[in-house]
């Protein structure tokens, strides 16, 4: 199986072949409510629920506002001849790590930072940053223990995701690393 990849003359989006579907904003506005709620009323949604919230509002994002990917040097150079890379051979992940996404997103919101639903949908598109880094390179985010968190040098600068990245030896492709949104 081969994962499909950004290309130039597609809507320029991750999923190219995928286009929005009048289902997905209804679900998109279900999940970023369910978001705010959960932490408005108390209801402690588990973790893992709420990364699976936040995957679905960010899988709604890259179809209907695109490519927002970094790609490492060595998932590029995994390209075949169609320039699509070999899925079994990657993986895409947060660049900065639904747990720290999902910390900070408390913090704004127990500081009143985020009070309704649009600016919460605001905060989780200006942090919207995927990778796709190959297996080795995934395995030394974990090897450095960060897998799940931030380098200290960080600081919580959301200009500077990746940092993580560059801590561990990985060179993210120049011509493909998403700035600001």
């Amino acid at each position: 199986m081969v994962m499909p990849f950004y290309k130039p003359n597609s809507n320029g989006n991750y999923l190219s072949h995928c286009n929005p579907h009048p289902a997905q904003e209804i679900i998109e506005d279900d999940n970023v409510s369910v978001i705010l709620n959960n932490f408005n009323n108390n209801w402690n949604i588990r973790e893992t629920r709420l990364k699976d919230l936040i995957d679905d509002v960010y899988h709604n994002l890259e179809r209907t506002e695109g490519f927002h990917y970094g790609v490492s040097e060595a998932a590029w150079a995994l390209r075949d001849e169609n320039g699509w890379i070999p899925k079994r051979m990657v993986t895409c992940e947060h660049a900065v790590p639904s747990t720290i996404v999902i910390e900070e997103m408390r913090n704004e919101i127990e500081n009143e930072s985020i009070t309704t639903e649009q600016e919460l949908l605001n905060f989780l598109r200006t942090h919207f940053y995927m990778c796709l880094i190959t297996k080795n390179e995934d395995n030394s985010l974990r090897i450095a223990g960060l897998h799940r968190r931030m380098p200290e040098t960080w600081n919580r600068n959301w200009n500077n995701w990746i940092v993580r990245y560059n801590y561990v030896g990985i060179n993210l492709n120049e011509n493909h690393i998403p700035t600001g949104h």
